[in-house]
């Protein structure tokens, strides 16, 4: 609890105010790393994130922790941050966890961390909106239990979406394009 309450604490005194400059070293002024660009292609993110979640960790965290330190966020925290949103936000089988994945680095890059700044936050979830457009065109659907065809959130849709191997046939597909479509936006919007 004393660790939590020091990251907050530390948080809040070096958030930026409306006026104090966001810039960090290593960084554009947007919050993108400098040293993603056009070098950086959409299919090494892409295959980061696929080799995350095959090494065992959720949509989610493949998301976080493949984008994540590049925007100061230390590994291991993006680990646990994103820990609980997999399988739809908790096996719940709602909101993929590789959208709720790329929302959290779409913050992480672009968010507000002063009330006051309403530019940061109306540009945060317009990034957010056209994620969710682009990854819906490519895929029908951002809710988990639609993307897979069984409802993950009880032990009968758990055991059915592990005997037809769905985490393999459809879950790494909704990871690499979630990691393509981030890595687009992310680049796009640098500019």
């Amino acid at each position: 609890m004393d660790r939590i309450i020091l990251h907050m604490e530390a948080a809040i005194t070096m958030a930026p105010g409306p006026t104090r400059s966001t810039h960090r070293k290593g960084y554009q002024n947007n919050g993108i790393p400098m040293h993603m660009n056009d070098a950086d292609t959409p299919t090494d993110r892409q295959d980061e994130a696929v080799r995350n979640f095959i090494n065992g960790f959720n949509c989610a965290q493949s998301i976080l922790v493949t984008f994540g330190p590049d925007l100061g966020l230390d590994r291991t925290d993006a680990l646990r941050l994103a820990s609980g949103f997999g399988g739809g936000m908790g096996r719940m089988a709602q909101t993929c966890g590789a959208v709720t994945g790329a929302f959290m680095v779409l913050g992480l890059a672009f968010g507000h961390t002063h009330p006051d700044n309403k530019e940061a936050k109306a540009r945060t979830e317009e990034l957010c909106r056209e994620f969710a457009h682009q990854f819906r065109e490519r895929n029908g659907s951002m809710v988990c239990r639609d993307l897979l065809g069984c409802d993950i959130s009880n032990e009968d849709g758990k055991e059915k979406a592990n005997e037809l191997g769905l985490s393999e046939k459809k879950c790494q597909g909704f990871v690499r394009d979630s990691a393509g479509i981030l890595r687009e936006l992310l680049v796009k919007r640098s500019g």
